[in-house]
């Protein structure tokens, strides 16, 4: 129990990080540069508590590849954006009413956190 226990807490640990390096990234290559105001503050904390929610899955037993572990996790996110969260914010399934941009957004960035996410987690793990 404390092992999985340990394993949850990486996990978590890994998707708030990758929230938050994505996050910053995309904000760089957008803006050039970061604006700490109330609305970027928000965002941030609304990706790092999902990021870390979502990275709780590592520590299920799916397989023992990592690589096929975020992309596992990866779809879950993905599709739960798509079928359950983007309609409930009015944008339709599969973002129909958000746009094209949105859509591929969705995809790339959730992506991206899960493979980084699964490194993370998968160097954290090595060291115990």
């Amino acid at each position: 129990m404390r092992n999985f226990l340990n394993k949850t807490f990486v996990g978590f640990m890994a998707g708030l990080i990758s929230a938050c390096v994505l996050y910053f990234l995309f904000i760089f290559i957008r803006q050039h540069g970061v604006e700490l105001n109330d609305e970027f503050k928000y965002t941030l904390y609304r990706l790092m508590v999902w990021g870390g929610v979502w990275a709780i899955l590592f520590a299920l037993p799916i397989s023992k590849n990592i690589l096929i572990k975020s992309i596992v996790i990866g779809l879950a996110v993905i599709l739960f954006n798509f079928l359950v969260k983007m309609p409930l914010a009015g944008q339709g399934f599969f973002a129909i009413n958000a746009g094209t941009a949105v859509f591929v957004m969705n995809i790339v960035f959730n992506s991206l956190w899960a493979l980084l996410a699964g490194v993370i987690y998968s160097i954290a793990t090595i060291q115990q």
